[in-house]
């Protein structure tokens, strides 16, 4: 199990749909810093939730970037709960 990382914003990151061919199901993908502008459009936020049930966002990069999180389908944490994460997946990648 890879936790997938993602800090920049996917309007800059072209091959963000390239990189998410790469995740798993059961992979987590984690939303920090500027990725978390990807939770603002469609487009982007589809095929991340089609590529793994398990979708985290960093709650105070949302609050600093006025980001609204669905609840029911992100899972918030907190920096806490960003080292659990890092502990419960096997590896963890940084894109």
């Amino acid at each position: 199990m890879i936790l997938h990382k993602f800090s920049a914003s996917p309007f800059s990151q072209s091959n963000l749909i390239s990189v998410l061919a790469r995740v798993e199901p059961h992979d987590g993908i984690l939303l920090v810093e500027d990725a978390v502008y990807g939770l603002t459009s469609k487009l982007i936020l589809e095929p991340i939730l089609q590529r793994s049930s398990k979708v985290y966002a960093l709650n105070s990069d949302c609050i600093a970037r006025g980001v609204e999180c669905a609840e029911k389908i992100i899972t918030q944490i907190d920096y806490s709960g960003f080292v659990a994460l890092t502990l419960e997946y096997d590896n963890v990648i940084s894109w």
